[in-house]
């Protein structure tokens, strides 16, 4: 009985950026990279076998970092073409704003069981606020992938 190897992977492969395109790239403006395939570059050959998992962005000038998830590889002609998930950017003001209606209710909740009063009311109306606090956090999730 044989058992197959997994193939060898390494964690990140790095890039140098120009400062102006290092900026763009950093901030999901530019989830990507376009480089010249100069002959047989090993780093190539690692991403076309699909090793790496993580590409890193360094700025030439500064030596300024960020790495992010490679969600695409392609090669065209004497070109290859490095693309990243970007985080998230939900904006916590946002959030913020999304979940007051949910914190009033947990706020008017907690109040009625101390005094005692209304409390089966006060954590129907909770349970209300906190499904509906989710369901507009999966649509501003979303919005914000489009």
């Amino acid at each position: 009985m044989t058992t197959k190897k997994k193939p060898p992977t390494c964690t990140s492969i790095a890039f140098k950026s120009t400062p102006s395109n290092f900026e763009k790239e950093k901030s999901g403006v530019k989830p990507n990279t376009f480089r010249k395939i100069k002959g047989e570059n090993g780093r190539f050959g690692l991403l076309r076998r699909g090793f790496v998992e993580r590409i890193r962005i360094v700025n030439s000038i500064t030596g300024d970092y960020f790495e992010r998830t490679i969600t695409d590889y392609t090669e065209y002609d004497d070109w290859a073409i490095i693309s990243w998930k970007h985080p998230s950017t939900i904006k916590f003001s946002r959030v913020r704003e999304l979940l007051k209606p949910l914190l009033t209710a947990a706020d008017a909740y907690f109040e009625a069981y101390a005094k005692g009063k209304d409390e089966k009311q006060k954590l129907s109306d909770l349970t209300v606020e906190t499904e509906k606090a989710e369901r507009k956090l999966k649509d501003l999730e979303k919005g914000e992938q489009k």
